[in-house]
């Protein structure tokens, strides 16, 4: 298997810094790639001087496994390559170039044969290799690049790419949709040379879309308790519930895959196939605390008791939501403060 050690590491400053995952630019697929690439940051009123590209391989413009360009996206690849020539495009990627994966690194010089392109050579793993890739620019002068601000990374992982345009101080343009469709990206890529390890590890994982039940016990229980409502549950934490809830029935749930599921659901517009009605509910409460500037509405709506839109049944979160010290939060809101006594001010 190709176990990522550096997101591994990594993922755990989203704890405290979750935005550096998140995009500078997102397009839909890699032929919405704006050209040059600072158009889609000028748009958003960003100045930018990108002089270089970093490139993902796998799902961002060939398909997973392929050494070459995914056919629909050659002609954008060829106006790329133009744009920035020579060593100004870069493949980066945790399968061809990685060198705990492809040791004696064939596969890189493969899509260095069909793409034309160079493709790095590094010890670490996105999104912790960029010393690496300054270290290449810095040998490679007429690039132009002296600072990680003049470097774009594209990509379609937020918890690799994206991460790695962040924490080394360059620009990051997420590819949400990718050669794969968008539903896949909550399960981790598994490539291998060995097609029964393949076969073995993407059965595990049960098919591409998260389940019903997934996406019910997910918005309705999980949520409601993740830093994104009451930050009573760390993401980690919160892949723990799924994983305590469903096991290895249908993925690993990781903190990363938690995240990401959560992020593409409510900020990338393109809705899981399941999760619709649940969403619905959650944005519903995102509203409602934004127009009452408090939590009570959320705390009433989001953790008390709904009906079950799938089968009819009751489900009362509420004890589920109060744990870990939540209930006396809750009741320390709650509580009026006394008049003060007349001919003082409260200062």
């Amino acid at each position: 298997m190709n176990f990522n050690v550096s997101a591994s590491l990594n993922v755990t400053k989203l704890f405290f810094k979750p935005g550096i995952c998140l995009p500078h630019c997102t397009v839909s697929t890699f032929n919405d790639v704006p050209i040059p690439l600072d158009k889609g940051l000028q748009k958003n009123g960003r100045k930018s001087d990108i002089r270089a590209v970093v490139l993902d391989k796998d799902d961002c413009f060939a398909y997973p496994d392929a050494k070459e360009v995914y056919e629909p996206y050659k002609r954008h690849f060829e106006d790329l390559k133009q744009a920035y020539p020579g060593r100004r495009l870069l493949v980066v990627s945790n399968t061809s170039g990685a060198t705990s994966w492809d040791k004696d690194l064939k596969q890189a010089a493969q899509v260095e044969t069909s793409t034309g392109v160079h493709v790095l050579s590094h010890s670490v793993k996105k999104p912790g290799c960029g010393a690496e890739i300054m270290a290449y620019f810095k040998q490679h002068p007429e690039t132009g690049v002296t600072d990680p601000s003049h470097i774009a990374v594209v990509g379609d992982r937020l918890t690799t790419d994206m991460m790695l345009a962040n924490m080394m101080g360059g620009w990051g343009f997420w590819i949400k949709d990718g050669v794969v469709p968008m539903q896949q990206k909550s399960i981790p890529a598994v490539p291998s040379t060995n097609k029964a390890v393949t076969v073995a590890m993407v059965k595990r994982q049960r098919g591409k879309h998260w389940t019903n039940e997934e996406e019910r016990y997910f918005w309705r229980t999980v949520i409601p308790l993740s830093p994104k409502v009451s930050d009573t549950k760390t993401w980690s934490e919160c892949g723990e519930m799924m994983a305590q809830a469903f096991g290895d029935k249908y993925r690993q749930y990781t903190s990363a895959t938690i995240f990401e599921h959560y992020f593409q659901n409510v900020r990338s517009g393109r809705t899981s196939p399941k999760a619709g009605p649940y969403l619905e509910e959650h944005k519903r409460y995102l509203q409602g605390k934004e127009e009452s500037g408090t939590g009570q509405w959320g705390t009433q709506t989001c953790l008390g008791k709904r009906r079950d839109m799938s089968n009819g049944e009751s489900t009362n979160t509420t004890n589920i939501a109060l744990q870990d010290g939540e209930r006396k939060r809750i009741r320390n809101r709650s509580i009026s403060r006394k008049p003060l006594p007349s001919g003082r001010s409260d200062e």
